[in-house]
């Protein structure tokens, strides 16, 4: 309580003592948290009592009625109380006020989000690492693989060095024959120069 610090508008309104304008300041705060999860309501009415004593309206129950049914407790409701305080601002309402609002508008609590999303977070960590020891596993070197590719590697170079001799066959009988060739063209001329020669003589 010692902590409050007072909205300039709350502590102006104190100090110039109109009971309505004071009233008003204080629901600004029900307005801005409801369920005064700052805990700033509670204390702005403990600092305006202690700052001005006629701060309270001897309670109505007759023509301000108060719903105890919490069923029945909605935001129309609580409008509607907030209403009320402007004509009957009694302890017994501004209490009830704060309890339907608490029970309206208070959030769940962030541990409870922390421990969620921490869960969360595990998981997606426990899934990163089953991923990569997957990956890491798949990218074994399957020997068969190796050994398969090494054989198409022996099967190539085969298949290259016999189309190579092939080649080689076929251009070293062209060659043969061409000299085949050659020395059949050669023998009949031998013969006409023997003869043209054995004639002169």
């Amino acid at each position: 309580m010692s902590t409050f610090i007072p909205k300039a508008t709350l502590k102006n309104e104190i100090e110039k003592g109109v009971p309505i304008r004071i009233r008003a300041a204080l629901l600004n705060y029900f307005m801005e948290d409801r369920a005064d999860e700052k805990k700033q309501i509670r204390a702005a009415i403990v600092y305006t009592e202690k700052n001005f004593s006629q701060l309270w309206q001897a309670h109505d129950e007759v023509n301000y009625p108060m719903k105890q049914d919490k069923s029945e407790w909605n935001d129309k409701y609580y409008n509607l109380q907030s209403l009320y305080c402007n004509d009957n601002f009694s302890k017994e309402r501004i209490n009830h006020l704060l309890e339907v609002g608490k029970h309206l508008y208070t959030k769940p609590k962030q541990t409870t989000v922390s421990n969620n999303q921490n869960e969360v977070k595990k998981n997606v960590s426990r899934n990163q690492t089953f991923n990569q020891s997957s990956i890491k596993k798949n990218h074994k070197p399957n020997p068969q693989k190796k050994n398969k590719t090494l054989l198409m590697l022996m099967l190539l170079i085969v298949a290259i060095v016999v189309i190579v001799l092939l080649v080689l066959f076929h251009n070293n009988n062209q060659s043969q024959a061409i000299v085949n060739f050659q020395n059949q063209s050669i023998k009949p001329l031998n013969q006409l120069e023997k003869i043209f020669t054995s004639k002169m003589m």
